[in-house]
C-alpha cells in the first residue's frame, strides 16, 4: 500500500511538517456574528516577595471561540455531533475561515485541540440548535 500526492504548480523537491486528512464540513448558514479571537499565553510570570520575577517561557496560542447558529436538527445530527464526538477535546480540527489566497488566510485558518467539550443548545427557532466551539490553535 503507497500513498500518492500530487501538489500542482510546483516542481522539485517538497517537504510538509504535517499533512490534513479528513472530511471537509460546512455548515449551511454562516458562523453568528459574536465570534471571539484572543490568545492563550502558556508562559507565565511569578513575582517573589523581594519583586524578583520567576518567568516560565512558554508559546501564546491563538483561540477562537464562535457559534455555528442555526443548525437544522438534521445538519446536527448528521455532520456535527459525530464530529464533535470523535474529536473530543484530544484530536486535532483544522478550521480554515478564509480559502481565497489572501494575505490574511494564515490568520484565518486554526489548526489545534478543542479548548472545551463542544456543546450544543436548542435555538430560538424550532427544531434548530446553537453549537459553540472553542479552537485552541497550533499555528
Amino acid at each position: 500500500m503507497f500513498w500518492r500526492i500530487d501538489i500542482t504548480d510546483h516542481i522539485g523537491a517538497f517537504e510538509a511538517g504535517g499533512i490534513v486528512i479528513g472530511k471537509a464540513i460546512e455548515p449551511s448558514r454562516f458562523y453568528d456574528k459574536d465570534f471571539e479571537r484572543g490568545i492563550e499565553p502558556l508562559g507565565g510570570v511569578e513575582i517573589n516577595r523581594f519583586g524578583v520575577p520567576d518567568v516560565s517561557p512558554g508559546i501564546t496560542l491563538r483561540t477562537l471561540l464562535f457559534t455555528l447558529s442555526w443548525l437544522s436538527e438534521e445538519e446536527y445530527e448528521d455532520t456535527f455531533a459525530p464530529l464533535t464526538y470523535k474529536l473530543g477535546t484530544s484530536l486535532p480540527i483544522y478550521c480554515c475561515f478564509d480559502p481565497a489566497v489572501t494575505p490574511w488566510r494564515q490568520n484565518r485558518t486554526y489548526l489545534g485541540y478543542l479548548g472545551r467539550a463542544p456543546f450544543a443548545r436548542g435555538g430560538v427557532k424550532p427544531r434548530t440548535m446553537a453549537m459553540e466551539l472553542q479552537i485552541r490553535s497550533l499555528i
